[in-house]
């Protein structure tokens, strides 16, 4: 069956879904229709260790009557099951409780002209397998020709072709078809110290991945290799910290997972529940005035881009954070409903989030650090977005009077989120590219550091 025709019927049995549910007595009804195929390949010392593809169907079902709702999903997509699927969902809403909150979107903001964001690639999907184990071969070869101390984890090209399918008795039906691939590298290295010193024995790792929705957007394997290997080695040699308060810069990949925290923080669900340190803050101050947010999910082509939400609602570019004034929360309908607003759009999530980059570059950021920490990577789950605590286990570089002096490990990083966005000091002038966070590193002007 040619891309094309799976669109047409996937998006054929969606509207069947809610045509059969309305005549079962359905006052509304909400379905979705998917497929992919996933395809893994994982190389080892240049030779495939690994090889696995699959293919998935799944629908599901939403359904409501007198105010009560009811949602079912199969892998089975037959429409023999999928009547009995529906049978199940309307008989399991003579068991749930009236919410009235529920309802579907609004009819006006529904896309009812989907635009083409140009999400499919048909290089990507007919690339062959040689082709791609010979793009992970050459990624990892690059990354051992750095330096002989790094020892190969392993490579890898991953890839998946999706089409999905969604129906409403709004009338709203359309379908969407998508390519996404990735591809990295990983090794370790041996820390050769004396003994008895932080890192006898001890296996520094590190690596780099990248992923894309076309084919021509790839880095070559050799840059991946190479960005691997400076990652693995930068800590070699590490030390830990001494304990006090400094300014803390995160490179963009560990600056990616703070801005996923304020988006956790302002995702509705979060703010009806009261579980969230941003609750009641819209209009107000919530980052400092150097921070600009948007949320864009029409980028053609880009890695979170979706022309409409999980409930068919019309996406559109926002900007989230102002000069650090927050200007809306990421609402579905139901979440809308409960705070009493309109929905945004973010059912299912946001699309490209945009960090707009400052006026310094990451190194002008270092030089003006006279002693502190430049975090490289992080571990633990020690965040609450309700109450904005935050200390994580944490990895990197020292520095001293604008240079980099040693590789730092085993320390964590304490304060809290409402503290440290109110406190970000500059945000660099390079996004780091290829994410769906888009975003420069970042310096903190100051963090407390437990160390020795």
């Amino acid at each position: 069956m040619t891309e094309d025709n799976k669109k047409t019927q996937l998006r054929d049995t969606a509207e069947w879904l809610v045509e059969t549910a309305v005549k079962m007595g359905a006052s509304t009804a909400e379905a979705h229709m998917n497929h992919s195929r996933d395809f893994e390949l994982e190389v080892r010392g240049s030779e495939i260790e690994n090889l696995s593809e699959a293919e998935s169907h799944g629908a599901s079902i939403t359904v409501s009557r007198d105010g009560k709702r009811a949602s079912v999903q199969s892998s089975d997509t037959e429409r023999n099951h999928l009547r009995t699927l529906i049978e199940k969902a309307m008989y399991l809403c003579e068991y749930t409780d009236k919410d009235d909150s529920f309802s579907l979107p609004p009819v006006d903001r529904l896309a009812r002209e989907p635009q083409d964001l140009d999400l499919f690639d048909q290089r990507l999907a007919v690339l062959s397998v040689d082709d791609k184990f010979r793009l992970a071969q050459r990624a990892e070869k690059q990354m051992m020709a750095h330096n002989n101390r790094i020892i190969s984890n392993g490579s890898s090209f991953s890839d998946t072709i999706s089409t999905s399918a969604m129906a409403s008795s709004q009338g709203f039906s359309a379908s969407i078809q998508a390519t996404i691939a990735g591809m990295g590298v990983s090794g370790f290295a041996n820390d050769d110290v004396v003994d008895g010193d932080l890192n006898t024995g001890r296996k520094q790792s590190g690596g780099w991945s990248q992923q894309t929705r076309f084919f021509d957007m790839f880095d070559s394997p050799e840059s991946l290799g190479e960005r691997a290997a400076i990652d693995i080695l930068r800590l070699l040699g590490a030390k830990k910290p001494h304990t006090g308060k400094y300014p803390v810069y995160f490179e963009p990949a560990t600056a990616r997972t703070l801005w996923r925290h304020l988006l956790s923080a302002m995702t509705g669900s979060h703010i009806y529940r009261d579980e969230s340190f941003l609750a009641g803050k819209v209009g107000e101050q919530v980052t400092s005035d150097n921070v600009t947010i948007i949320d864009d999910p029409l980028i053609p082509r880009a890695l979170a881009s979706h022309p409409y939400d999980d409930e068919g609602v019309a996406c559109a570019r926002r900007d989230l954070i102002d000069a650090g004034v927050l200007n809306t929360y990421l609402l579905s309908t139901y979440s809308a409903n409960k705070l009493g607003l309109q929905t945004t759009g973010h059912a299912g999530g946001t699309g490209n989030i945009l960090i707009k980059p400052g006026d310094q570059s990451e190194d002008q950021l270092i030089k003006s650090i006279d002693k502190g920490v430049w975090i490289t990577g992080l571990s633990g789950q020690g965040v609450n977005v309700a109450t904005g605590d935050y200390s994580r286990g944490a990895e990197g570089l020292w520095i001293e009077k604008g240079q980099v002096c040693y590789p730092i490990m085993e320390f964590t990083i304490n304060s809290n989120l409402k503290t440290m966005f109110q406190h970000i000091a500059a945000v660099a002038s390079e996004p780091e590219l290829g994410w769906s966070v888009v975003t420069p590193g970042l310096l903190i002007d100051e963090m407390s550091v437990s160390g020795v």
